[in-house]
């Protein structure tokens, strides 16, 4: 079944067995985690962690102590060997100097033996595996030289454990040939007669000699312990074993330097004394020991015990640890450090082998045990992990015995219910007891309500047939495993299929078969799911049927009704709401949603073109035949239009006497203009019979905006269409015009300023400002001009108004706002103006009426005598406007000017018409005057006869000082321009600089 099924939240549904086993095991859960939880919680995990982590420090304390008291008291305790050694080296040098023995061989050999019963001694007593002398007084330069050689003595028995009276035990490593068969010691693979360094290449064998000796140079002061030190590992010699010593430097009573003694430890026996087995069960743990720096967690190894260092460093040189303790001591080992993935543990423990003022106390060794986490942590993990096996087993058996128990109790509540699910007929049910005595009240009310819902269905549906509404219902149980589906009579016979009874469950197959059948009528879905169908019933009429159906968790309802009625009354209003009923056509709102779809498939479009026409002489008919003939006129339209009908065009009625056209899906331009010019030549072809004139030609002025060119927006379109119309509509009506961009740019403000030139006007939405006009006699004042400043947000300019103004016939009200609006600007800042002059700009084709001039006359009769009237250039004069003027300014004992002459309208005959007092000259002329000859020689005349005539000339537009000068010459009686002052809300004086050139023209 394919229709469309509105799903909703199905009620929440839990089984018996389930709500007996949900509480039970959530008790059982809650139990488990009390317990868990007071384990954890409690503290006893943490606790058994704390104990691992002080057991691991304790022993690592124990181990450092050990190995610190060997080192101190026992390895490094030279006693008096330093002062007996010094001894015998004065003794054997008879007075000589110390530095010979670098370069004597005999004498050192002379030192070497007299010292080396002492030297044997110490090895022996210390226990240690090796004792050195070193001879030799060095200078700085030596000690930095690529090599070095140096006398000494040198001697190594690798087991101190035991002792041979004969020395057969012994070794020696650095010995003269001579003294070595006195000695009666064996030499060694690795002997030489003498030290040899290379204090640049190998640093680090060098520094067990280097480091006290330089420290004895540098603190001379102190004493000789304080100048010990502890080497870090090295090799004696290539091929030899690694080594750490303990060495001092030798000085006499005088503090005269003779070498370097000491004593040798090998990193094997070293390592012998840490035992690591200690550390933690089955050899999981080892001893680290390494040398840090002050204040940071980053160690140098020195040496390592136990196959656990060895997996975990390798042959890392570095260790670092966490910046933080995870306790006491013990910090947690960075991975990067490691050669595993594992988590390691560190216990550090400093050993403190040097004083406090010793050169080398930045060295701090510390012995490190190292234990795994899974070594060091494990029991508590083991105990973690035992919890929780036990809470989850004890858990599972809980569950399984639960729902045993269940099962075996809701088993026979669970038969009851498939029996009254498998139950289709229409009669009431019977059910059997099953000896519960609560289930068995249900049953017997299942019974009685089933007989109850058998009757009230047969009157149900009854009813339904009496009302006359055709509603079939339907409901599926379970749409995945099939089963039966309800159907009612009135279902079925949708369906085609006629039964007698009030319902009837069917196959779901066959249920599904029938309902595919009925897809293929499917005409829409709708946005709440709703399909409708549309079809032939069995009289073969159409019929609409609807179908809506829910999922109600887990079975399907649903209802068919016959709408039939419901969708021919929409269809006619969806008509009515889309279409024009005068042409039939698209109406507005039609035609923006059909462009509004289009937008949304820009592919489809390609190059379109919107056409808006206007049907010319519509009013002409309308007032002379009537609006029977008018609206015959539109409809003739309209068929010309519907002649043009098909894929890639929408026509519309928009209203009145305009339409719309939109065509679109064209490759190019060319090919488009192919279709308007159809269009274009059938509207010039048609002809409209009039009961006075047959043949009446149809016209109408359209304009075209080309998509994409124009505009991608398709509202953008029909406003450049429009104005492209207007334009056709304001030059030569009944033709066809394409957009043009500049035009619009410039004249589009055209189209939509009525309303604001009325805002305008309505609340007077402009100010003034007044520019001086300035006399070339003296610099004096003789007055100001008032210039319009708009506030208006579309119209910007004086000249845009009068546009505007001129096209709306609202001249009048223009001419009327100047002289009212000039003259309060003039009386809120009388003071100011001290009796200058107003020049005031008055339309020449329009007057006051004579109500307005007696309004004018009662507020500012006294500011109008100081009126100089500016006629503009805009307009052609009008004779008898222009009379009525000048006996008002007569009347009022004012002046008259022309205003830009030598443009437009205003020529030398008006000189003689008007007789004007000033005759202002127009800045095309003036400006640049004082470079061109020929404007020069013009003016001349212009105000050679002017003066002749006793007319004042005022020159407008001067902006440099050159213009002042040569104005001047010219005879020009005033002045106006930025150069003298530019137009200010406020009049202002004119500048000293401006007043000083005027005076300064004249003494040129």
């Amino acid at each position: 079944m394919t229709q469309s099924v509105t799903r909703q939240k199905a009620p929440r549904r839990i089984t018996v067995m389930r709500k007996m086993l949900l509480p039970i095991i959530l008790v059982m859960v809650v139990q488990a985690v009390i317990f868990y939880s007071v384990i954890l919680l409690g503290g006893t995990l943490t606790q058994l962690d704390q104990n691992s982590f002080d057991i691991l420090n304790e022993r690592v304390i124990n181990r450092k102590n050990y190995l610190q008291n060997d080192m101190i008291q026992r390895w490094s305790n030279l006693r008096s060997s330093p002062d007996t050694i010094t001894a015998s080296v004065k003794q054997a040098l008879g007075g000589r100097s110390a530095d010979e023995l670098m370069g004597d061989l005999d004498l050192s050999t002379d030192v070497l033996r007299a010292l080396s019963p002492e030297l044997l001694y110490l090895l022996r007593l210390n226990a240690v595996t090796g004792a050195f002398v070193v001879l030799g007084q060095p200078t700085t330069a030596q000690l930095e030289a690529e090599t070095l050689s140096l006398p000494g003595l040198y001697v190594r028995d690798l087991d101190p454990s035991t002792n041979n009276a004969n020395n057969s035990d012994l070794l020696l490593e650095r010995c003269p040939i001579a003294l070595s068969k006195e000695l009666g010691i064996s030499t060694d693979t690795r002997w030489s007669p003498q030290f040899t360094f290379s204090p640049q290449q190998d640093p680090d064998s060098f520094a067990f000699f280097k480091n006290p000796y330089t420290a004895a140079i540098n603190y001379a002061d102190a004493d000789d312990d304080e100048l010990c030190y502890w080497s870090r590992p090295f090799y004696l010699s290539q091929d030899d074993i690694p080594i750490i010593t303990y060495s001092i430097p030798l000085r006499d009573e005088s503090g005269t330097l003779l070498g370097v003694m000491g004593i040798e430890l090998s990193c094997d026996y070293l390592t012998r004394q840490l035992n690591y087995s200690e550390l933690a069960a089955e050899n999981q743990g080892g001893y680290l020991l390494a040398v840090g720096q002050s204040e940071s967690n980053r160690f140098d190894k020195v040496l390592m015990s136990g196959p656990t260092c060895l997996q975990q460093f390798g042959s890392r040189s570095q260790i670092d640890l966490a910046a933080a303790p995870i306790s006491g001591n013990s910090y947690q080992i960075d991975a990067g450090s490691l050669q595993t993935g594992d988590k390691v543990f560190g216990c550090v423990q400093y050993l403190h082998l040097y004083d406090r003022n010793s050169p080398f106390e930045q060295d701090q060794w510390a012995l490190i045990g190292v234990v795994p986490k899974t070594a060091l942590l494990g029991f508590s993990s083991k105990l973690h992990a035992t919890l929780l096996i036990s809470l989850v087993l004890s858990l599972g058996i809980g569950v399984v015995g639960v729902w045993a128990v269940a099962r075996k109790f809701s088993q026979p509540m669970v038969r009851l219910s498939g029996k009254v699910r498998q139950s289709t007929s229409p009669a009431a049910l019977s059910l059997e007891s099953i000896g519960i005595a609560e289930i068995d009240d249900l049953i017997r009310s299942i019974q009685q309500l089933s007989q109850n819902v058998a009757e009230s269905s047969a009157k149900l549906a009854a009813i339904i047939n009496l009302s006359g509404v055709s509603v079939g219902a339907f409901e599926r149980a379970d749409v995945q495993q099939g089963g039966q589906v309800f159907c009612s009579d009135q279902m079925l016979r949708f369906l085609g299929i006629d039964i007698s009874e009030p319902y009837r469950y069917i196959d779901a197959d066959d249920f599904d078969a029938l309902m595919t059948q009925l897809q293929t009528d499917l005409e829409k879905t709708e946005e709440d799911g709703s399909c409708i169908y549309h079809r032939k019933d069995g009289s073969g009429h159409e019929q609409w049927l609807r179908l809506k159906a829910v999922d109600d968790g887990g079975r399907i309802l649903g209802v068919l009704i016959d709408v039939t009625q419901e969708i021919v009354e929409k269809n006619k209003i969806e008509y009515e709401r889309d279409y024009d009923l005068l042409t039939n056509l698209l109406n507005r709102r039609a035609f923006h949603t059909t462009l509004q779809q289009l937008s949304q498939e820009p592919e489809k479009l390609q190059v379109a073109a919107l056409i808006m026409l206007d049907l010319d002489n519509l009013k002409y008919i309308n007032d002379t035949y009537g609006h029977d003939q008018g609206d015959g006129y539109i409809r003739c339209m309209a068929e010309i239009l519907r002649g043009h009908s098909g894929d890639g065009i929408v026509t519309a009625r928009m209203s009145g006497d305009e339409f719309y056209v939109f065509l679109y899906g064209f490759a190019s331009k060319d090919a488009l203009r192919v279709s308007i010019s159809c269009i274009q030549n059938d509207i010039r072809q048609a002809v409209f019979p009039l009961p006075d004139n047959p043949e009446f030609k149809v016209r109408a002025s359209a304009g075209v905006a080309w998509y994409p060119d124009d505009s991608r927006d398709l509202e953008m379109l029909i406003k450049y269409a429009d104005f492209a119309m207007y334009q056709v509509k304001n030059t030569i009506k009944g033709e066809f015009r394409e957009f043009d961009i500049v035009s619009y740019n410039r004249d589009s403000y055209l189209l939509h300023a009525k309303e604001e030139l009325n805002l305008l006007l309505e609340n007077q939405l402009v100010s003034y400002h007044f520019q001086p006009i300035v006399s070339t006699a003296d610099g004096s004042v003789l007055g100001y001009e008032a210039l319009m400043r708009s506030h208006s947000k579309t119209l910007h300019t004086p000249q845009e108004i009068l546009t505007i103004a001129r096209s709306q016939s609202k001249l009048h009200l223009v001419e009327q706002m100047t002289w009212f609006g000039v003259l309060a600007s003039v009386r809120r800042r009388q003071d100011d103006f001290s009796g200058c002059r107003i020049f005031l700009n008055s339309i020449p084709n329009q007057a006051l009426t004579t109500a307005e001039m007696q309004r004018l006359q009662a507020l500012y009769s006294d500011l109008l005598p100081n009126i100089v009237l500016e006629l503009t250039e805009e307009d052609k004069l009008d004779q008898e406007l222009t009379r009525q003027k000048q006996q008002f300014i007569q009347q009022q004992h004012a002046q008259l000017a022309i205003d830009d002459f030598g443009n437009g309208y205003n020529s030398e005959s008006l000189l003689l018409d008007l007789t004007p007092d000033y005759v202002k000259i127009d800045m095309s002329i003036i400006h640049n005057i004082d470079r061109d000859y020929s404007r020069q020689h013009l003016l001349q005349s212009l105000v050679d006869f002017c003066h002749k005539q006793n007319i004042r000339v005022i020159a407008e537009g001067v902006e440099t000082r050159q213009e002042v000068c040569t104005l001047v010459s010219q005879g020009v009686d005033y002045l106006q321009g930025f150069y003298l002052g530019r137009p200010t809300s406020l009049p202002q004086p004119v500048s000293a600089e401006a007043v000083t050139a005027i005076k300064g023209c004249h003494q040129l």
